[in-house]
C-alpha cells in the first residue's frame, strides 16, 4: 500500500513534525546529542517547564518519559543524563493537556485513539476499525504494547464494544481507576476522524497510516503518525478483518 521511502519520514519524529507540523498544536523540538541540542533542551524548558522525551528511533511508546524541566537547579544534570540516554537525539515536547473526559480513563497517561486510513482511491479515504488505547499503572503511555488497553470503537458512535490487552485479558472496567471501558463513548469522534483523513492527504503515496490522535479542550491533535501503524481492533474483539481488506483491495485505484 505505501511507499517505501515514506517509512523515514514517519521514523523519524523531527521529520513527522517538519510535515504535520500544524497538527501537532503544541511546541516541539529536536535535540541532537551535542551542545547545540543541550542547548535547544534548556531554552524550551525554561519557556514550557516539564516536557515529554521521545527517543528519536524507537516506537510503541519505549523509552519515552516526562521530564521535570522546571527545576532551573537541576537542569544542566538532567540535560547531561538525557543526551547520554538517547544516543541518537531526542524529540522535545510540550505535555499534552487531554480532556477531561479522556483523562480520567487513566490521568497518568495521554489516552489516544488510533484511527487507521486507508486511501482507495484519491476520492475516497476508508477508516479502518479505529481504537481508544487506555494506558495502566504509572505507565504515561497507553501503547498496548507497555500493557496498556485496547478499546475497539464503533467507528460511528465512537462507543467502545470490546476492550482487551495484548494476552486476552478483558477489561470491562479500568482495573485502577474504576471506569467503565465497555459502553465507553469517546467524545467527539466524528471531528477524529475527519482529522485522520485530512492528515491521510499530507502524504498521499501513504495510503495507509495508523494516525494517533488525543482529544484537548481545544479538539483533536495528532500525537503522531505511523505508516505501518498495526490496526489491532481484532485483539479486544476477536474477530478477524481479511475480507474486509479483501474488498478494500477490490476497490483500489
Amino acid at each position: 500500500m505505501n511507499k517505501a521511502r515514506n517509512q523515514a519520514t514517519f521514523d523519524d519524529k523531527a521529520m513527522t513534525y517538519r510535515h504535520f507540523g500544524k497538527y501537532y498544536r503544541r511546541k516541539c523540538v529536536f535535540a541532537e546529542p551535542s551542545a547545540k541540542g543541550a542547548e535547544a533542551i534548556r531554552s524550551f524548558a525554561g519557556k514550557y517547564g516539564d516536557f515529554i522525551a521521545k527517543p528519536i528511533e524507537k516506537a510503541g511508546g519505549s523509552g519515552i518519559e516526562i521530564v521535570h524541566g522546571n527545576h532551573p537547579d537541576e537542569l544542566d544534570t538532567i540535560i547531561e543524563k538525557l543526551l547520554k540516554k538517547y544516543q541518537y537525539g531526542l524529540f522535545v515536547e510540550e505535555l499534552i493537556g487531554q480532556a477531561d473526559s479522556m483523562k480520567e480513563l487513566h490521568p497518568s497517561s495521554v489516552n489516544t485513539v488510533r484511527i487507521p486510513t486507508i486511501r482507495v482511491s484519491e476520492k475516497e479515504t476508508v477508516i479502518f476499525h479505529p481504537f481508544l488505547r487506555v494506558g495502566r499503572g504509572s505507565s504515561v503511555v497507553d501503547n498496548a504494547g507497555a500493557g496498556g488497553i485496547i478499546c475497539a470503537l464503533d467507528a460511528k458512535s465512537g462507543t467502545v464494544i470490546a476492550a482487551r490487552d495484548e494476552v486476552g485479558n478483558e477489561y470491562p472496567v479500568h482495573p485502577e481507576t474504576g471506569v467503565k471501558l465497555i459502553g465507553f463513548v469517546v467524545p467527539q469522534l466524528q471531528s477524529a476522524v475527519q482529522t485522520a483523513k485530512e492528515l491521510a492527504q499530507v502524504i498521499p503515496s501513504n495510503r495507509y497510516t495508523g494516525w494517533d490522535l488525543a482529544l484537548t479542550k481545544n479538539g483533536w491533535i495528532m500525537v503522531e503518525g505511523n505508516a505501518r501503524g498495526q490496526f489491532v481492533w481484532q485483539y479486544s474483539t476477536l474477530e478477524g478483518c481479511r475480507s474486509e481488506i479483501y474488498e478494500l483491495f477490490k476497490k483500489w485505484e
